[in-house]
């Protein structure tokens, strides 16, 4: 469990070493920076990657560098690789000390993870400790007897910090659950916190290209940037350049401390974004369904697009892992703004506490 605390010393950069830099710029690399810089109070200098797409981008304010680039610096760097298959690790781990890097090491997702969640242990125990009457009201209210295994399994995931118990209450298909609905060929689809697209092309995948209409809500512009370059516009998608909340406005965000890309925090953020109540946003197309990945922000998001939801019922999918308390207090905010809906848990990790989502149908179907 404190395995990578005690790695500190070894990744520190000393007058005797080169600069902190991370290899491999995906959602290890996301993970392993909350985790110097929350648990260990580290922040590397530069993070490499092979992506000419990725290279001279920032991620949490970390510039991205090539291949070439890192083989110019200096031997003694410390470098930490992130990529998550276990081979490729091993591959470029071999290929950087050959380089003459010597001071190299491997993390893969699992390893991470598992460190963030035990970070979080305390955290987690008092918020479940402050809310045990929420909690107890949240499970009659979930629509099937599997979301009430999600719930309580979780809550004893995070009382306990037996991370085995993830495995128990896999589902397959994150934000596409196969067991819950289905996909129709008129679908207008809301990706809220649209990041590069990787949503946008799971839902066309999907559909196989059949939906009517994608509003995709991303309020970063170098992901903007990549998700133009990745997602195909066909005439069918509008980016859009605002975060989802339930005001209208600028926001100061956060964007070294959570998980993914960051939470909005009016005191201590260190961007700012522009933001939008979907119910304000007057959209051509009325949504049938929608996406909510916007760490920590979900709530508001939700209060925002209240009016929306009760008029058109979409379906929707709503990540509740930012916040300790998002677990159930989502779901019971959704449920006392629109109470006309079946409510399901389902966790989409076998190996962290990520990926724990709200799926929210509505018992008529428009």
């Amino acid at each position: 469990m404190q395995k990578f605390i005690l790695m500190k010393p070894m990744l520190n950069p000393t007058a005797d070493s080169g600069p902190l830099i991370f290899y491999g710029a995906g959602v290890v690399c996301r993970n392993a920076l909350t985790y110097c810089s929350t648990h260990m109070g580290l922040r590397p200098r530069f993070i490499c990657d092979m992506d000419n797409l990725k290279v001279g981008t920032r991620i949490n304010g970390v510039e991205v560098i090539s291949f070439d680039t890192l083989l110019s610096m200096d031997r003694k760097a410390i470098i930490v690789i992130t990529p998550g298959a276990p081979d490729v690790r091993k591959e470029i781990q071999e290929s950087l000390v050959a380089a003459g890097f010597h001071n190299v090491y491997a993390w893969g997702l699992a390893d991470v993870m598992d460190q963030l969640f035990y970070g979080r242990l305390a955290e987690f125990g008092k918020a479940i400790e402050q809310n045990k009457e929420e909690i107890e009201k949240l499970s009659p209210l979930l629509a099937d007897d599997h979301s009430r295994e999600v719930l309580w399994s979780l809550i004893d995931i995070r009382k306990s910090g037996e991370v085995n118990g993830f495995k128990r209450i896999y589902s397959p298909d994150t934000y596409f659950p196969a067991d819950l609905f289905k996909l129709s060929t008129r679908e207008v689809f809301v990706d809220g916190g649209a990041s590069i697209g990787d949503t946008v092309e799971l839902f066309r995948q999907k559909t196989q290209g059949e939906y009517y209409h994608i509003y995709a809500f991303e309020p970063f512009e170098e992901n903007r940037e990549r998700f133009s370059l990745n997602v195909e516009d066909d005439g069918r998608v509008t980016l859009l350049p605002y975060g989802l909340y339930d005001e209208n406005g600028l926001k100061r965000f956060n964007t070294g401390i959570n998980t993914n890309s960051g939470h909005v925090d009016e005191k201590a953020g260190d961007t700012v974004i522009e933001c939008r109540r979907l119910d304000d946003m007057n959209l051509a197309h009325a949504p049938t369904f929608i996406k909510l990945d916007i760490e920590g922000a979900e709530r508001k998001a939700i209060s925002g697009m209240a009016s929306l939801i009760r008029i058109h019922k979409p379906k929707l999918a709503a990540c509740l892992y930012h916040l300790a308390d998002d677990l159930w207090h989502i779901p019971l905010l959704f449920h006392e703004l629109c109470g006309d809906y079946h409510l399901y848990l389902r966790h989409h990790s076998e190996i962290h506490y990520h990926e724990t989502i709200l799926y929210a149908l509505p018992k008529v179907i428009p």
